[in-house]
């Protein structure tokens, strides 16, 4: 525990790089994320680094998905605490990485995250998609829209005048049964919730119980979301007569209807994995600064690793050759501790150190699998170490089946 603290510490103090937080993350770029009233953006920082170089927080007050993960850890005792406790996140209800809420002086985030529904967990933080500490005046987390945690641990630690959490049903939150929820170091004399009958976010905001028949996805109490959502459904608009949009799909979502979807259409780019939009919102207004990667369709921030950027907008493979150094270096050194790790190596032909370890097959689902593989695929050579330590879902070593070269120095090791 004291080693996982002094980590965060050091990434938010030390970090010279704002990509820092999401170091798996190659794709989305903060920066170019962070355009007036963008609705899509990638990573979500608000740490001192942030503030002292005048990042503009709230040009991404607009997001309503993060493809990325969310950071605020202002280190409230360095920074001005006007600007910290003045930004908000209104419209924001779906994060597909992790959520890190640390060293703040919010009393509550019930109105920084209003309308937070989801947390997906594809980028976890040490195995954890939820983590609440050293928030020194925290009296309640306030995330009373939050129903659904779909991968990953939760940890809530160190926050001396938190209550409540305890009382919340997270079994109801949290989509893997199998996963941890921690809590320690919080304040420990509470009085039971007030106003609500057991679950509370905070004295007056009960958490939400849903109908058996709804499966734990619902409106309300009474009023269940189509089977295909997750993370809950807004009505399209204020009348009685309208249909309920999912928050979130368990397939591919069309951004602009909100219709869930087994696959894009073909006329359509894939965005984040979960997203279907149309070329023109990808390089224009929807991501601000987005690529198109012909080859797989789909619509990135950036050119990754293993491709080129062509014409405008539009990224081609780079034909992978010692002349042209394994399309212009290697990715960086990746520790793989989930499955939600391995997208980490997507595109990478080249890595610098490749770590596997303790990864049981209940951390997965079928999907999972398909994606961690795939991921695999494009895998050529391997500068340094090669580590595959515990790890039980490899039946065998077939999925590196494009992997050529274990080791460029006199010091290189496969273990």
């Amino acid at each position: 525990m004291k080693e996982f603290i002094l980590h965060i510490i050091s990434i938010i103090v030390y970090s010279n790089s704002p990509f820092a937080f999401a170091e798996y993350n190659d794709t989305f770029d903060t920066v170019a994320m962070a355009k007036p009233h963008v609705k899509v953006c990638g990573d979500i920082r608000v740490t001192l680094f942030e503030l002292k170089r005048g990042f503009d927080v709230h040009a991404l007050s607009s997001c309503e998905i993060s493809l990325g993960s969310v950071t605020y850890a202002p280190m409230h005792y360095l920074a001005n605490a006007s600007t910290i406790t003045s930004i908000r996140f209104p419209n924001l209800r779906e994060v597909h990485g992790h959520m890190l809420l640390a060293y703040s002086s919010m009393h509550s985030f019930s109105s920084m995250f209003p309308r937070l529904s989801i947390i997906h967990g594809k980028d976890l933080y040490h195995g954890y998609s939820l983590i609440v500490m050293d928030n020194v005046l925290l009296e309640d987390l306030g995330l009373t829209s939050l129903i659904s945690i779909r991968q990953g641990n939760v940890i809530i630690a160190r926050n001396a005048q938190l209550c409540y959490s305890e009382s919340l049903r997270w079994n109801d939150i949290m989509e893997t049964k199998k996963t941890q929820v921690i809590s320690r170091q919080n304040r420990d004399s509470c009085a039971f919730c007030p106003t609500c009958p057991s679950a509370c976010w905070s004295p007056t905001q009960c958490q939400q119980r849903c109908s058996p028949n709804c499966q734990g996805n619902c409106l309300s109490e009474t009023v269940c979301c189509p089977e295909q959502c997750v993370g809950g459904c807004h009505y399209s608009n204020r009348t009685v007569t309208s249909s309920l949009i999912c928050n979130a799909c368990r397939t591919m979502r069309i951004h602009a209807s909100g219709l869930c979807v087994e696959k894009c259409p073909d006329n359509m780019l894939k965005a984040g994995g979960s997203l279907c939009i149309t070329h023109q919102e990808c390089t224009s207004f929807f991501l601000g600064t987005g690529f198109i990667l012909d080859e797989i369709n789909e619509c990135v921030l950036s050119c990754p690793h293993g491709f080129m950027r062509m014409s405008h907008s539009h990224c081609v493979r780079c034909i992978s050759s010692p002349a042209n150094n394994y399309c212009h270096g290697a990715c960086k050194e990746r520790h793989i501790r989930s499955i939600g790790d391995f997208r980490s190596l997507k595109y990478c032909s080249r890595v610098h150190t490749l770590n596997i370890y303790n990864i049981e097959t209940v951390d997965a689902r079928k999907n999972n699998f398909l994606e961690a593989f795939s991921a695999l695929s494009s895998l050529e050579q391997i500068d340094h170490e090669f580590t595959i330590h515990n790890v039980k879902i490899f039946s065998a070593l077939s999925v590196f089946s494009r992997l050529r070269r274990i080791g460029i120095t006199s010091n290189s090791s496969m273990t």
